[in-house]
This record gives C-alpha cells, sequence and structure tokens, in this order.
C-alpha cells in the first residue's frame, strides 16, 4: 500500500513548536516507527500534557468545552486554515516528540479520538469522544506499521475494545480525504454491519456530526445501508456532473458466498467480527487479488475480533497463529501461552490491556494491576466495598471458577489473558481442568524450589548396550527442548526431551502407553511421537513398624518428540521401553513402531492383542497376522474406553491427608486434602494437553497416557501386588499414660550415641 512519507506534521511538544518531518521511503518510514515507536501498552509511559489536554485531543477539547471546534466563521481565512491543517493531520497523522521519546498519531486514530463520536457506556451511554488508551494507539499504530510495509493486519482481541468503532472511524477517515478509495466491509452475518446497531449506524451518526460541526461537509449518491459514495450531482449551465472525490464504502455478508466482495480494486477491506467468521480464509483468498498489483500490495487487508465459536473462528486462530501464510505482519508476543516465551504472531490484545478499572488518567495500561484483578476475579471472587483498581465493587462477586466448568472456560476466552485461553476448547472440559491448572501451579512451586524429582534429557545406548539418560547439563551443543503443547509446526527440532520422574526400581513393574507417527518429519506437521510409563501400584511394609501401605501407581517417565526419521524416532521410544523393562499398548493403526520392534527381534516390547484389556466387540479386527497391539476404530468405542478408564484413574481418591495438631487442634482428624490421580502426575505439559483436550486437535501426550494407564491398571487388578519393605523414615508414637501424651520411639540403633541417654525416660 502506497502511504504518504513527504512532510508529515511533526511537534516538539516540550516548546509547543511545529514542523514537518520526511523520509526517503517507506521503508524508512516503517523502521523510524519500529524502532522509535512501537512499544507495549504499558510502555509507551504517556502523559497529560499531550493526552489529556495537549495537542492529541485539542480538537476534541474544544468541542467539549464549547459546542464547536473553532470560534472563527467560515468567511475568514483563519477558519479554512484550520481545517486544512486538521485534514493533514487525519491523512497523514502526526509525530510528535515529548523529551526523548517519539510518538506516532495515525491519521486515523487522530481522526477517531478529535472527530468521531461513540456511545459510551462509561459516560452513562451519552456521546463522546473515545479517550486516549495505549492499546487503541498501540493498535491503530501497528496497523499502519503493516500497510506501510506492504502487509496486511491480524488481530486477536479481548471483548470491550471498541475495535469496531476504530475501524469504522478509519473507513470514514479514508472516505472522506481519499481519492478514488474502494473500502470493503465483510462479515459473515449481515447484522454485524448494516441495521440497527451495526457498523453502518456508527458510520450514520458520524457522518451527520462531521457535516454538521466541521468545515468538510460531504454529499453522498447513493448513501444507503450497505453503499455510500462521495459524490453529488452538479449541473453547469446545461450539463451535469459528478462532483467529488468517488470513494466508495461497501458492505457485504459472506454467509452464502465465499467470493462475496470480489470485483474492482479495493484500497482497504476490513472483516468485521473475524472471531465469528468460519470462511474468512476461503473469502480471504478470493480478495486478495482485489488489493495487488504484480508482486505488491497496493492495498491491505484487515482481520480481527473476538472469538466466538469454535467451529467459526478456526480463520482467525491460523491467522494469528500462522500470519506469514496469509501476508499479516507478525509482531513479537510474550502472552502466548503461560510460560511468556516470546512468539512471533499476528497482534494480540490480551485483557489486561486497556481494563477500564487499571487505566492510569493518562491513557496508559496497569498491565501487573490488572493481572493482579483478572488472579482474584477468577479464583477469589470479591466482596461488597473492596477497590477492584479503580472501581468501587458494590456487591459480591463470585470467582469464575465457581461457575459451571462451560461457563467458566467461555469466561476466560471473552478476556483472555493468552492466545492459547482465547482459543481454548469451549465445551465441558473432558478432564478436569480446574485440577489440571491446581496442579501445574504445584509443580511450578516444586520446581521453583528444587522439590520435584526431574530428570531431563535424550536418550544414549552405550556401547554396553545399557540405555541410560544424557542429561541437559551433558549437552555443551545441540541442547534439546521441552516440545509443549499446542506444537509450532514451523519449530525445525521436536526432538523434546525425556521426562524422568522416577528411576527403575527392579522390584517393581513397568508399563507404556505409546502413539506412535507415521511419517517422517515436516516443517508443517504438528504430530510427535509420545510415550508414557506407568508403574504400578505395590505394598509398601515397614520394617520398623509393620505397617502396610499402598502406594499407587504413577506416570514415571514421558517422551513427547520426534528425530528426523522414523527409524531414529522408533529407536529412541524403544530405548525408554528397554530401560524400564516394560511392554507397551499401541496401535495397529499406526504399525510403524510395533513393525520396527519386531524388525529388530524386540516384539516381546509389544503388548498382544489378548494381553490387553479390551473386549471383542471394541478390537474387531485382529487375526492370526495382526495379533500385536489393538486397532483404534472409526465409530470411537476404543477411544471412549481409554478416556473412561483415564477418568477413573484421574479421579480416584489415591489418599487422604487428615488434620493434626499443627493445622487446628479443634479440627483435628478432619480431612485436609484428599489426593487424587491429577495429583500423581508430574508432568505439566501432559496436564496442559489434558485440561484443552478434545476430539479435534493433537494430543499426543494424552493418548500415550489413556494406552498406558489402561494396560496398566488392568494388570493391577488381573495380579496381586507386588510387596517392597523399607525402613521406617518417621518416628513411632507411642503412648505414656503417665502423662497422658504421645511420645517418639526411634530405633537407637538408627541414632547417635550422645542421643540415646535421653531416650530412657521414654
Amino acid at each position: 500500500m502506497k502511504i504518504p512519507i513527504k512532510n508529515i506534521p511533526f511537534c516538539n511538544i516540550d516548546t509547543n513548536a511545529w514542523s514537518t518531518k520526511s523520509f526517503n521511503n517507506q521503508k524508512e518510514f516503517a523502521d523510524f516507527l519500529v524502532e522509535n515507536c512501537f512499544k507495549e501498552p504499558g510502555e509507551y509511559f504517556f502523559h497529560r500534557s499531550f493526552t489529556v489536554d495537549g495537542g492529541w485531543v485539542e480538537s476534541a477539547n474544544n468541542f467539549n468545552n464549547k459546542g464547536r471546534y473553532i470560534d472563527y466563521s467560515e468567511d475568514t481565512e483563519e477558519y479554512w486554515d484550520f481545517w486544512d491543517n486538521e485534514e493533514l493531520k487525519c491523512r497523514l497523522g502526526v509525530i510528535w516528540l515529548y523529551e526523548d521519546r517519539y510518538y506516532y498519531t495515525t491519521g486515523d486514530y487522530y481522526f477517531a479520538i478529535n472527530y468521531f463520536r461513540i456511545v459510551n457506556k462509561e459516560k452513562s451511554y451519552n456521546e463522546t469522544f473515545p479517550t486516549v488508551r495505549d492499546g487503541q494507539y498501540h493498535t491503530m499504530l501497528y496497523e499502519k506499521i503493516s500497510e506501510i510495509k506492504h502487509m496486511n493486519s491480524g488481530e486477536l482481541k479481548r471483548r470491550q475494545f471498541l475495535w469496531s468503532n476504530l475501524h469504522v472511524a478509519k473507513s470514514i477517515n479514508y472516505l472522506w480525504f481519499e481519492n478514488n478509495k474502494r473500502i470493503k466491509w465483510l462479515a459473515y452475518d449481515e447484522s454485524k454491519i448494516i441495521g440497527a446497531e451495526s457498523s453502518w449506524y456508527m458510520l450514520d451518526i458520524a457522518k451527520k456530526h462531521l457535516n454538521l460541526n466541521t468545515g468538510w461537509y460531504r454529499g453522498f449518491t447513493p448513501d444507503k445501508g450497505g453503499e455510500i459514495h462521495q459524490r453529488i450531482k452538479v449541473k453547469d449551465r446545461d450539463n451535469w456532473y459528478w462532483s467529488g472525490n468517488e470513494s466508495v464504502i461497501t458492505a457485504h455478508t459472506a454467509k452464502t458466498n465465499d467470493s462475496a466482495g470480489v470485483g474492482g480494486n479495493t484500497f482497504w477491506v476490513w472483516y468485521e467480527e473475524g472471531g465469528i467468521f468460519p470462511n474468512a480464509n476461503l473469502n480471504w483468498q478470493y480478495m486478495e487479488p482485489s488489493i495487488t498489483s504484480g508482486g505488491i500490495r497496493s492495498g491491505s487487508m484487515c482481520i480481527g475480533g473476538s472469538v466466538g465459536d469454535l467451529d467459526q473462528c478456526k480463520p482467525l486462530k491460523e491467522m494469528i497463529n500462522n500470519p506469514s501464510a496469509y501476508g499479516i505482519y507478525s509482531v513479537p508476543t510474550k502472552y502466548y501461552d503461560e510460560t511468556g516465551v516470546v512468539k512471533y504472531c499476528g497482534l494480540f490484545i490480551p485483557a489486561q490491556w486497556c481494563m477500564p478499572e487499571a487505566m492510569d488518567e493518562h491513557g496508559n495500561s496497569l498491565v501487573d494491576l490488572a493481572l493482579s484483578i483478572l488472579d482474584k476475579s477468577e479464583f477469589i471472587g470479591w466482596k461488597s466495598g473492596e477497590m477492584k483498581g479503580s472501581l468501587l465493587v458494590e456487591n459480591d462477586e463470585a470467582s469464575w471458577v465457581s461457575l459451571p466448568e462451560e461457563e467458566y472456560i467461555l469466561k476466560k476466552s471473552q478476556q483472555p489473558r493468552t492466545i492459547k485461553e482465547a482459543f481454548a476448547h469451549r465445551k465441558v472440559a473432558t478432564f478436569n481442568s480446574a485440577k489440571c491448572d491446581k496442579r501445574q501451579e504445584q509443580i511450578k512451586i516444586l520446581e521453583k524450589d528444587s522439590k520435584l524429582f526431574k530428570k531431563q534429557g535424550l536418550l544414549i545406548r552405550q556401547t554396553t548396550g545399557i540405555v541410560r539418560l544424557k542429561e541437559l547439563l551433558e549437552f555443551n551443543v545441540d541442547k534439546p527442548t521441552e516440545m509443549k503443547w499446542p506444537v509450532d509446526p514451523q519449530l525445525k527440532d521436536k526432538r523434546g526431551v525425556v521426562n524422568i520422574y522416577e528411576e527403575y526400581n527392579p522390584k517393581f513393574q513397568y508399563f507404556g502407553g505409546v502413539d506412535s507417527t507415521e511419517v517422517e518429519i515436516t516443517t508443517t506437521s504438528e504430530s510427535l511421537f509420545s510415550i508414557t510409563i506407568y508403574r504400578r501400584s505395590y505394598t509398601e511394609i515397614d520394617k520398623l513398624t509393620g505397617k502396610k501401605r499402598m502406594v499407587r501407581g504413577k506416570v514415571v517417565a514421558t517422551w513427547a518428540g520426534r528425530f528426523d526419521s522414523s527409524d531414529e524416532t522408533f529407536e529412541h521410544g524403544m530405548m525408554l521401553l528397554e530401560m524400564y523393562k516394560a511392554k507397551a499398548a499401541c496401535e495397529r493403526n499406526k504399525p510403524g513402531f510395533i513393525n520396527y520392534c519386531r524388525r529388530l527381534g524386540r516384539g516381546q516390547l509389544i503388548a498382544k492383542r489378548n494381553e490387553l484389556p479390551f473386549d471383542k466387540d471394541i478390537d474387531v479386527t485382529a487375526n492370526e497376522n495382526d495379533q500385536y497391539g489393538v486397532w483404534r476404530d472409526s465409530a470411537g468405542k476404543l477411544l471412549k474406553e481409554l478416556i473412561s478408564v483415564t477418568k477413573q484413574s484421574l479421579n480416584a481418591e489415591m489418599d487422604v491427608i487428615y488434620l493434626d495438631k499443627e493445622d487446628d487442634k479443634d479440627e483435628i482428624g478432619q480431612i485436609k486434602k484428599i489426593i487424587r490421580g491429577y495429583d500423581y502426575i508430574d508432568d505439566y505439559w501432559l496436564l496442559e494437553e489434558l485440561k484443552y483436550y478434545n476430539d479435534e486437535d493433537n494430543f499426543d501426550r494424552c493418548d500415550s497416557l489413556f494406552y498406558a494407564l489402561a494396560y496398566g491398571t488392568s494388570e493391577e487388578l488381573s495380579f496381586p501386588n507386588a510387596s517392597v519393605e523399607i525402613e521406617s523414615k518417621e518416628k513411632k508414637k507411642t503412648y505414656n499414660k503417665e502423662s497422658g501424651n504421645y511420645k517418639y520411639f526411634i530405633d537407637p540403633n538408627k541414632i547417635a550415641k550422645s542421643f540415646r541417654k535421653n531416650l530412657l525416660k521414654y
């Protein structure tokens, strides 16, 4: 898109001196904006002198205070000079210098905050101008940089961000001041752009305000819902002709037509409510040629919105996560997921930006305060009389987690803190997402305090043939990293790491679950090879006290990753089974791993059909030639059984912790905490997959867990537990009749001699 780069209005706010600034080419202009102006909400440090009282909104302030923009009459030179200068600011934007910081108010944003009236629900639903806020400034600056770079814009946002208002204002700015520009609005649902309370309704309000209160009167023919053309018929002597800039806005709906809006050259395309636009990707491909000339974009497209139903938002999800495929300008975000690792995506506007109760008076987002408000809202709730940032809470507000699960997930998706939250599964979760969340938080704390046993690395086979873990600290170069979820398909190194949470013990029995992969590595595949090792339960016998305790089965090792070849991948999975002397349940549908093990004479590592706990009506394809593994049927019988077993295992009551004298004397003996299967999982990313599990995306870790649990728990039911003797780790309580107190007995052979005589009194 060709952007004006000469004589851009420039103001030194400290001296109030006005001049202009020019650039040699668009690249130079883009570099200037990226390096000097484009920050992040919370980091712009807006000042009152230019966002509340100063030049940014001087025209709006004049109108608010006097009911008019200027005091001059139409027959004065000053009147027309003012409107000419304001038109330049609306077209070219303004570069501001404050102390040592540059700001660039794009033309469309300058127009919006000074000349576009909104119905403001924060001001008792009165008509006002939008107040300056860093998140909205940031959004419009992102789009301008995209356009200067000849790229499109893709934006994922939280609810109630004035996003539609800003883009209606941008459209009107083009319509009012540019020549021969074709603007097209696209939506899936006609009601979003035409009709009462629609985008077109905003356009009509703004048009009336401009023609009544500015020196920029414009006439339109036609002027109707869905089409507006800036021209009027005038008569010169006996001839009629069109007069106007000939710019046009048209609105189109794609509900019944993927190619809606196609036809003629287009300058700017705006996709309203992109989060509920299920065929936006197809329409995008139809529209792309209309904004290109040769190999360069002569126009630009912008899609964005909040996320609706997941079936409708797939195109927006793909555009945000894979922007380069759609010519969308990508920017770094630390809000991709909860890890905070920076990833390049389309623009993401999280809930913590521009939250009204977490903004300062100058329009700066108070991000840390916003995050603390969101945390309390989600997990604790609010009491009447508390201050929620700048907002006084008048009535008690329950926490989000107290909502029914489906509503809770939906509420988070509408106020997302991360991209992943925005696209989280909407339906009632298959597994308990709250318990997964809680266990993940526990894992973070345990890892921070170095209280979680975990070794990470890759497996190697020593010259003796023994398999061992080469830990990460042993890698000087080419160190692998753990694969997260969802998988970035563009990630080149997908080896992942093996996680060891409990080392092999020959006294115990282990079972594996494998989700294999059948294709060589590609730059677009999200599929991983995943293997889970489950240690079956056993009976622990204390040699000192004779006390018996059931130690539940748990996941002790995991690996999710893949190498450059299938054989390398299968070899790594086979080595993990060897390390734990485990036999694995696998799918025959993906026979690569099964065939690899059998080809190397290691078929004993694969469970046969008659060893697996599935009825014949589930595995109906077996014959004498395919006795290894189990068949995953297309009807979903096997998957239903696997999920049922996994739910039972994860929800099972594994242990109970009771209150003791250190907690509350009055409540001794009451249940303090019930330990369930979720609390026995130490793999953070396995919990992440369980939290979002659905029948559409890749959940390789989940699939391998399903097989490991189904196989391992069935063996626990079929055969008695192993018994393991241990040395007492706790002191034995004995009751002293004389004192009426409990005393502690310790084996004197286990303590130093100097302490022995102190024990005689007991």
